[in-house]
């Protein structure tokens, strides 16, 4: 009896022993593995992770050093793999949500990332780089939201889906304000105008130095008729940036459409001197002279448009906007002959064009478009404004009113 009990304590010994061995060679693998990862050697680094865990698979630190091996090679799904073994093991190893969490946020699946970092987040409240990556990864989200409702407007024209993407861009980071620049302008181009102008102050209180921005905000006021506060927005917009000629333009044409003729004259002169060939200013200019009664020097600023736009059509013979612009002009001098017969010319260039033909507004915006399809009552026009775009219907009653209402 004494000796089958010796020979059970033996047994038990041995197998403790193995078993101490067994579990000391797992060590070895995993420190032989981590000695490579320190060097590089990946592979080698794997082949020894493995090792250790056909030993034991229960020991979470394995798994996640193998995981970071995986990451560091690009082998994403297999560290994704991993961590989430881990964390199976071990709910509460932070370090293991927050290295998933950065899987998944260079895979640019940032709902996954953030939920990670909310759990990472519950465990360690005070780690600071999990603060950092979480911050980040609301900024990266944010942007992408901004991207992809920029691709919508510009390949769809969806407005109400690139709505939706703004404003989570929004909610994911409050001071983002290039999304409540574009949700402005998306506004803008429903005309809107009353939450455009809301969208387009709430992104200068986060950035009070674009110049574009303030030149928006006035145009978006200039439609709801707030001339005097379009005004100083506009000349704020003059004054952040002087040699944008087309904010110099717009904030000219808003004076002399507030009947603020000196105003306007000083700024055409602004946009003249930095481009004599600005498209209309010269006819924008006659036509204050002749209000001013001052015909003689009204047509040389005519016969200016005329000689300008010559020479962009010298350039370019289907320069629509330069006919554009030399058919006023004529009828202004009084040569409507001259001017018809450019005008037939334009409207043949026009046609043939299939790019979209753009057209300078006098709020200093340019308006681009092309005709869509045509019927005997209607034309419809395919139009994009700034960022915006959509398809309109004109009917061909408003369009004879129009050509009855020229001078």
């Amino acid at each position: 009896m004494k000796k089958k009990i010796e020979l059970v304590i033996v047994l038990f010994l041995i197998a403790v022993l193995v078993c101490v061995v067994y579990f000391k060679l797992s060590a070895v693998y995993f420190n032989k593995g981590t000695y490579y990862f320190d060097r590089g050697s990946y592979r080698q680094a794997i082949a020894c992770f493995n090792k250790s865990l056909n030993i034991d698979s229960r020991v979470a630190k394995v798994h996640y050093t193998l995981a970071n091996t995986y990451y560091a090679i690009k082998e994403y799904d297999k560290a994704i793999n991993e961590y989430e073994k881990t964390i199976k093991i071990d709910p509460y190893f932070a370090g293991a949500y927050y290295n998933l969490a950065y899987v998944y946020l260079d895979l640019e699946k940032y709902s996954k990332s953030l939920d990670l970092l909310e759990e990472a987040s519950s465990i360690t409240p005070a780690d600071q780089n999990i603060k950092k990556l979480l911050k980040k990864a609301l900024f990266e989200y944010s942007l992408d939201c901004f991207y992809k409702a920029v691709i919508v407007l510009q390949k769809k024209a969806d407005f109400v889906d690139a709505e939706s993407k703004l404003g989570l861009s929004i909610k994911l980071n409050p001071e983002f304000w290039p999304s409540y620049k574009l949700l402005g302008d998306i506004y803008f181009g429903k005309g809107d105008f009353g939450k455009a102008v809301s969208q387009y102050k709430l992104a200068l209180e986060l950035d009070n130095g674009d110049a574009i921005l303030y030149n928006d905000l006035g145009i978006a006021l200039m439609k709801m008729e707030h001339y005097g506060e379009a005004i100083e927005y506009m000349k704020k917009a003059s004054e952040l940036s002087p040699d944008n000629i087309n904010i110099l333009y717009g904030l000219a044409s808003l004076y002399r459409d507030n009947k603020k003729s000196q105003d306007a004259l000083v700024q055409y002169g602004k946009v003249v001197s930095q481009k004599p060939d600005y498209s209309n200013v010269h006819n924008d200019v006659g036509d204050i002279y002749r209000e001013r009664g001052k015909e003689n020097e009204a047509r040389e600023e005519y016969l200016k448009e005329i000689e300008y736009s010559k020479r962009k059509l010298s350039d370019n013979v289907n320069d629509a906007d330069a006919s554009e612009c030399m058919v006023y002009a004529y009828k202004r001098i009084g040569e409507f002959d001259k001017a018809e017969e450019i005008n037939r010319k334009a409207r043949a260039i026009i046609q043939r064009q299939s790019n979209y033909d753009k057209i300078y507004l006098k709020n200093g915006r340019s308006l681009e478009g092309k005709i869509t399809g045509e019927t005997n009552e209607r034309i419809n026009l395919e139009i994009s404004v700034g960022k915006s775009s959509g398809t309109i219907p004109v009917y061909r009653d408003t369009i004879d009113k129009i050509i009855k209402s020229l001078p």
